[in-house]
This record gives structure tokens, C-alpha cells and sequence, in this order.
């Protein structure tokens, strides 16, 4: 049950931070930039599809139950890459600054998050995985909806 219930939280979360950047591409890719000058310009380009993507298909996958436990692990690497970010605003001095369109279109309606809101939602996004990671079944393991055959009855 606790894998559920944390499975549909960062899954939401993953979601709606990833739609909300889609929808509103042109913003996250300029404070992409503003933030990540170290990288190469090409990377920026890159990242600023791709991440939204990656938040879409693996809070999707979140919420759908399917491959839990692989998800999670993919999910840790990207949201540590939220926790560089965010440490990086912070050690800048940037402590009441609103974080760079965290969730895109989205904080329209909800209102944007400092930095070290941010940061805090990162950290229970990464314990959330962890609990994920620790208590779901197998690394391929789908939910019993999701075989068509014992649906069927066969």
C-alpha cells in the first residue's frame, strides 16, 4: 500500500511538472539557459525536450503501476539533476529566488516555488523513490490490470 500511495504522488508530481514544462517550452528553455551556462548551448536545446518528455512517460508509468521499480531508479538521476540545479541557486546566494519554472505553465495557477521549496520537494520526490525502490516487486513487474489475458479470463 505504501508503494502505491508513494507511487501515485511522485508520479503526479513527475507529470504535472512535465506537462506544464511542454506547454510552456519557450520559458522553461530560456531559464534553462540563464541557469545552465556552463553547459554546451547544444545541451540546452537537448535538455529542454527532453526532460519534460522524461517527466511525462515516467510519472505516467507511476501512476499506471507499470515498472515501478525501474522507474524509480531512472527517476533518481533526474531528480538529482533538480537537486544540482537548486544547490547551485542556493550556494549563488539565491535563497528566496523563485526556481527557474520548476513546474512550466502549471505555477500559473499555484503560484512558483523558491528555491528552497524546490529543493525540499526534490528531497522527498528522491525518499519517495527510495521508498518505491525498497518496497515494489520485481525491476519489470506490471500491474495485474495490465495482463490483457487474465482479463479475458483465458
Amino acid at each position: 500500500m505504501i508503494c502505491l500511495i508513494a507511487s501515485l504522488l511522485l508520479g503526479l508530481n513527475l507529470l504535472v511538472a512535465g506537462i506544464g514544462k511542454l506547454v510552456g517550452h519557450g520559458e522553461f528553455f530560456g531559464a534553462l539557459e540563464a541557469e545552465l551556462m556552463f553547459l554546451p548551448e547544444v545541451l540546452h536545446v537537448f535538455l529542454g525536450w527532453a526532460v519534460p518528455l522524461v517527466e511525462i512517460i515516467i510519472g505516467g508509468s507511476f501512476i499506471l503501476g507499470v515498472y515501478r521499480k525501474l522507474m524509480a531508479a531512472l527517476s533518481l538521476p533526474l531528480v538529482s539533476g533538480f537537486i544540482f540545479v537548486n544547490a547551485r541557486l542556493l550556494s549563488m546566494g539565491l535563497v528566496y529566488f523563485e526556481c527557474p519554472h520548476c513546474y512550466g505553465e502549471v505555477e500559473a495557477l499555484f503560484g512558483r516555488l523558491t528555491v528552497i521549496q524546490a529543493l525540499s520537494i526534490d528531497i522527498v520526490m528522491v525518499l519517495l523513490a527510495l521508498v518505491i525502490l525498497f518496497t515494489s516487486r520485481g525491476w519489470l513487474a506490471k500491474p495485474k490490470w495490465f495482463e490483457i489475458e487474465e482479463l479475458l479470463g483465458k
